[in-house]
């Protein structure tokens, strides 16, 4: 149940939504030809980190592996970061987000075990 071969798909999904992420924090992407699309980023940020919310999640049902990790990964940078402090340009709230993505993907893969 923890192999992470049944989930190279949402590994290659979340890789592509970290390397987003990663662009649209960096502010490399601030006008495409004429137009200044530096007040929509925030909202494509919040969409792809919605996106991998539910890669996390769908991904229970294939493995246990990515659920862990983002409940290992996402509790102890929570609890080791103050309210202001800030990890990659993140602050608190989406690591405690991805904390509860990693509990609700091992509820949904309680389901999914035969």
């Amino acid at each position: 149940m923890c192999s992470p071969r049944p989930a190279v798909g949402n590994f290659i999904a979340l890789g592509i939504i970290l390397a987003v992420i990663f662009l649209l924090r960096s502010g490399v992407v601030t006008h495409i030809g004429s137009y200044d699309v530096s007040e929509y980023l925030p909202y494509l940020g919040y969409g792809a980190l919605i996106a991998g919310a539910l890669q996390i999640i769908k991904s229970a049902t294939r493995t246990l592996l990515i659920p862990l990790l983002a409940l290992i990964i996402g509790g102890l940078i929570a609890v080791s970061m103050g309210q202001n402090d800030i990890v990659m340009t993140f602050g608190n709230g989406i690591y405690q987000g991805m904390f509860i993505c990693g509990i609700i993907g091992l509820i949904i893969a309680a389901f999914a075990i035969d």
